[in-house]
């Protein structure tokens, strides 16, 4: 005797059509519903930056004076290669 996982593997081997008739039966076809709302979190954006603001704090203090220059080196770097590129682009 076949188990109800083995004959439904063997419906699926043979390519017929299984999931198909149960989704529009119990999910297309159904009559119920669900209203969900959403509201956004006014302080959402404020909460995030200040977390950002502090772990920046926080890697700030861990580097040496010479690591530091080195990013605040790399970031005019990359401004100015912005800006290069920005100016190319919109010439």
């Amino acid at each position: 005797m076949l188990t109800a996982g083995c004959a439904m593997q063997g419906r699926i081997a043979s390519g017929e059509d299984v999931f198909g008739p149960l989704i529009e039966k119990y999910l297309l076809a159904n009559k119920h519903r669900v209203t969900v709302e959403l509201l956004p979190d006014q302080q959402l954006a404020a909460k995030e930056d200040e977390e950002e603001k502090a772990e920046l704090a926080a890697l700030k203090q861990k580097l040496v004076d010479a690591e530091l220059q080195e990013v605040i080196r790399s970031t005019q770097e990359l401004k100015e290669r912005q800006v290069s590129t920005f100016t190319h682009t919109t010439a």
